[in-house]
């Protein structure tokens, strides 16, 4: 589906379950802020389920412990040493700087300085159905 006709639907569905225009806005930023940051390497968490990419799959990752799929191999043991719970607080800081909230990741994202496009991100996150 292009990314276009995706964001179309995800603020159609946005409207039909009665989400306010806000919450549909921040939907359709996070599915464009996951595109352009995370898509590369892992998989959309509202997507049919599918092959995994390099990243582990994402789909109910907000409350889970980091590095806990145990269908996904590859983690760093940086990752899985953490002892992080995927908190909206823990994400958030995760995705401003990956090396630095863990140190030895292999995560590539450089990071997202900007607070409100990581919350944006967390909800798109938040908001998928858990696999």
């Amino acid at each position: 589906m292009k990314r276009r006709t995706k964001l179309v639907w995800l603020l159609v569905a946005g409207v039909a379950l009665g989400v306010s225009g806000a919450a549909a806005a921040q939907g359709a930023e996070g599915a464009a802020l996951f595109a352009k940051h995370c898509a590369m390497c892992h998989l959309d968490p509202h997507a049919a389920a599918g092959n995994a990419k390099i990243g582990p799959p994402l789909a109910g990752i907000v409350g889970q412990k980091a590095a806990s799929d145990a269908a996904y191999t590859r983690y760093s043991s940086a990752l899985r040493n953490s002892g992080k719970v995927w908190t909206e607080a823990a994400l958030s800081a995760y995705f401003e700087a990956p090396a630095t909230a863990v140190p030895g990741t292999t995560m590539a994202m450089v990071g997202m300085s900007n607070a409100s496009e990581r919350a944006a991100l967390i909800a798109y996150l938040k908001s998928a159905p858990k696999r």
